[in-house]
């Protein structure tokens, strides 16, 4: 199969996942303001993360989930790219990608604009193209492009060596009920290997850059991350099967939880397999990106363990400690379900 055939294979899947992590976060937040356990107005403003509210554990275990999950799919695509610009031909440029179906004026291109150097180097760009296209026959179409700025590229020893500084800059649009959903994202991938076969890929967003990932509807923000720094540890040996760690802080609908550092989530076959991910009911750090520059001061103190047990189901447990570690509640799920 030809690189570009996989890049399409590899391009249907991530837009796929990108749609369903998008309408996931947009149908947990709703569509703005919401109300507590009790049925009241919830206040405007930003404020902290509460849960220890009834069902809060399980909605901010799912934003946890969608958000986490979008990095093994940028890594996944941005692999293909990759090794797709290392061997092409820059005058070929662009690219034309058969994906888009249902929609006859749909198109999509990959198309590579050169230093001049006739191979891929620093100063390079990389930009994939969607208008109007429908990738998987449902009717729906995404819109948008990314936009890939080589920063610092050292293929020299390629393969098996390879270090790779990226700068991606994203919007996809995706129509829904209720409005439009837009997918944005400005951050930086660090990408390295030693032998060709096991990689570290280091997602950051800087705040003082102002990057940041995030989702909207109607014009109205829903859901930010930044402040994050991610390193997914993976081999081309054993596809499905990584590493990863994410910390950040994550504005949901003007409520603020953090993911800290902690054990790695190993996944197996895209599922967690052991690990855990901690969620803390603050901004940690400050950051300006996602609107808390100097944090937020309502927190109960209150944090979330997601433990992953060792089965190949993606079975979990959320549990819910107050500021004391004391545990407040337990709950038994699956990652599939969330």
């Amino acid at each position: 199969m030809s690189q570009i055939h996989k890049i399409q294979n590899r391009l249907i899947r991530f837009l796929g996942l990108i749609t369903i992590a998008a309408f996931g976060i947009v149908s947990t937040l709703g569509s703005g303001g919401g109300s507590d356990s009790d049925g009241s107005t919830e206040p405007t403003g930003v404020r902290a993360f509460d849960f220890t509210i009834l069902d809060n554990d399980i909605s901010a275990a799912i934003l946890a989930k969608n958000t986490i999950s979008l990095f093994p799919m940028f890594t996944e695509l941005g692999s293909e790219m990759l090794n797709t610009l290392i061997v092409a031909d820059p005058a070929n440029s662009p690219y034309p990608l058969a994906i888009c179906t249902n929609v006859p004026n749909g198109t999509a291109q990959l198309s590579w604009i050169d230093n001049g150097d006739g191979v891929l180097s620093t100063g390079d760009n990389a930009m994939l193209s969607l208008d109007n296209c429908d990738i998987d026959n449902s009717g729906e179409t995404v819109s948008g492009s990314n936009t890939v700025l080589f920063d610092n590229v050292d293929v020299s020893n390629y393969p098996p060596e390879i270090i790779i500084v990226t700068s991606i800059s994203a919007t996809l649009t995706i129509p829904a009920p209720g409005g439009s959903i837009t997918f944005s994202a400005s951050f930086k991938i660090n990408t390295t290997t030693l032998d060709g076969i096991n990689y570290t890929t280091t997602y950051t967003a800087q705040d003082s850059a102002g990057q940041i990932l995030s989702v909207s509807q109607n014009n109205e923000v829903l859901f930010k991350f930044g402040c994050f720094n991610v390193t997914q540890l993976h081999s081309i040996a054993v596809p499905g099967t990584y590493d990863l760690s994410t910390t950040g802080v994550i504005n949901a609908n003007n409520y603020i939880m953090s993911l800290a550092s902690g054990p790695p989530v190993n996944f197996i076959n895209d599922l967690p397999f052991s690990g855990s991910q901690r969620l803390l009911s603050m901004s940690s750090p400050n950051c300006g990106a996602v609107g808390v520059p100097n944090g937020v001061s309502d927190s109960n103190g209150a944090y979330i363990d997601i433990v992953f047990k060792e089965l190949f189901n993606g079975d979990l447990v959320i549990k819910v400690f107050n500021i004391n570690d004391q545990l407040l509640s337990e709950n038994h799920t699956w990652w599939d379900v969330l």
